[in-house]
């Protein structure tokens, strides 16, 4: 069953399974989102964000982020999440995701954020990459986490 209310006239929230969702709506298009999801611990994972390309350096993204921080420090005591650029397209050189990257951890750091380069390691060692993979996953995915008081 999914659950959604109306945050404010741009703003919906909706919850399904484990995941919650903020969508951004600007003129009846969805323009951005951020899901995360919570856990017993009151730790919460986001583990998507995205706002579409034509829409990107315009406060939409820091709108969508600031509404997520508001639904969640009400009852969570930590953020984590893995900042990593849109890879999907395979055509994107490690330049391109390296300065893609140095954004995502600017854009994180401005709401409080912090890169941990251990959790980071000890994150993607856990997984089955070759040495190079796991090399260049080093070089534009980052660990970070931000705590509430």
């Amino acid at each position: 069953m999914e659950i959604m209310i109306l945050i404010n006239k741009k703003i919906i929230l909706s919850t399904k399974n484990f995941d919650t969702t903020l969508t951004l709506f600007i003129e009846n298009k969805k323009i951005g989102s951020i899901t995360f999801q919570k856990f017993e611990d009151n730790k919460c994972d986001i583990i998507n964000f995205k706002v579409k390309r034509k829409y990107r350096e315009q406060g939409y993204g820091s709108l969508l982020m600031k509404e997520c921080l508001d639904v969640l420090k009400k009852d969570n005591k930590k953020i984590e999440l893995i900042a990593s650029p849109n890879n999907n397209k395979s055509n994107k050189s490690i330049y391109v995701l390296r300065k893609e990257y140095k954004c995502l951890i600017k854009f994180y750091s401005k709401f409080g954020f912090t890169y941990n380069e251990k959790k980071t390691i000890r994150y993607f060692k856990n997984s089955s990459f070759s040495e190079k993979h796991f090399n260049n996953l080093l070089t534009y995915h980052g660990y970070m986490s931000k705590k509430f008081n």
